[in-house]
């Protein structure tokens, strides 16, 4: 059950990727607007922050 609910979260987070894709702004973060540093991009390409905003959002 907790493998399926990660699945599913991973799968969210894809499809929102992708819908920033269509809208032009995918790579652009969408707390500070800033872009997102491609070396993050290819480690997670769903990423939606900047790594200096996600880490605020994790604490």
């Amino acid at each position: 059950m907790t493998l399926r609910r990660h699945l599913e979260a991973r799968l969210r987070e894809v499809e929102a990727a992708l819908r920033r894709m269509e809208e032009g702004t995918y790579g652009i973060c969408q707390e500070c607007g800033r872009p997102i540093e491609v070396a993050r991009l290819k480690a997670l390409p769903f990423a939606a922050f900047c790594l200096e905003c996600q880490a605020r959002r994790e604490r």
